[in-house]
């Protein structure tokens, strides 16, 4: 026990070891419901095609103009790792997640058995750092490959389709900034971010009723549906069309009385 703390706890390991303990703390905020599984994903776009036209104008009456296509073998190459581990389909924390556990583990590894070859100089450390996240992300691959079919959910495109159906909420909580729920779309289902203005009202489990959906943010805001839904009723809740009529009912029954 000693040996094991004194390599997690020393250079290089201890680099992957403070990562891995932000990992392990990220998840448990995770299981209680404080943030959400897809806390850091972003849009990533990976096409570095591009033209660039520059028309120069010196002095000395010189004139340029230059075309550039940077498309080269490189974008080729990134673009083929990131789909490789999963980016794009699987949330960024979770590869984030394993990436670091494969690295500490590669990292542990070589100094344990490496150590008396290596010694223990910076470059030789700083070399075990880089080939353990070399080797840390094919390992990544590896695990993310089968998760990818689970979480292609987060591609959806129901936008404004699902206003109006209800939701089955995943999080532990729902407030103003984040929530995560499923919708039955007769299928594995769609995982959607959601949103409500009356927080403390959902949890894990409740169903909800998607009111609004924010493209720009690819969010849905949601309002609690429980105490309003039948059991047995899973499909469409909410007709716009009729519940426009019914707001505006009491005014025409109001106009009525007036010209009687």
């Amino acid at each position: 026990m000693e040996e094991f703390l004194q390599i997690a706890l020393s250079f290089p390991t201890v680099i992957f070891s403070g990562m891995l303990i932000g990992v392990l703390l990220y998840w448990t905020m995770v299981i209680v419901g404080a943030v959400d599984i897809d806390l850091f994903d972003l849009d990533i776009d990976l096409d570095t095609d591009f033209d660039i036209d520059m028309d120069l104008d010196v002095d000395a009456d010189v004139d340029g103009d230059f075309d550039v296509d940077a498309d080269g073998p490189s974008a080729g190459i990134m673009h083929s790792l990131m789909a490789a581990i999963g980016l794009g389909t699987v949330p960024v924390t979770i590869i984030g997640s394993i990436v670091t556990l494969a690295a500490w583990f590669l990292s542990f590894a070589a100094v344990y058995y490496l150590g008396p070859m290596l010694g223990t100089s910076v470059f030789a450390g700083l070399g075990i750092v880089v080939v353990s996240f070399v080797l840390s992300l094919p390992i990544t691959s590896v695990f993310t490959h089968p998760l990818k079919g689970i979480f292609k959910t987060h591609t959806h495109t129901g936008g404004q389709t699902l206003v109006g159906k209800l939701c089955k909420v995943t999080s532990g909580s729902v407030t103003q900034t984040f929530g995560q729920a499923e919708v039955d779309d007769g299928g594995a289902g769609l995982l959607v971010s959601i949103r409500c203005e009356t927080e403390g009202l959902l949890k894990r489990g409740s169903r909800a009723l998607i009111i609004e959906y924010n493209a720009e943010q690819d969010i849905y805001f949601v309002e609690p549906y429980d105490n309003l839904l039948a059991d047995d009723d899973d499909e469409v809740v909410f007709d716009t069309a009729q519940a426009t009529d019914d707001a505006v009912q009491p005014q025409r029954n109001k106009q009525l009385e007036t010209n009687e």
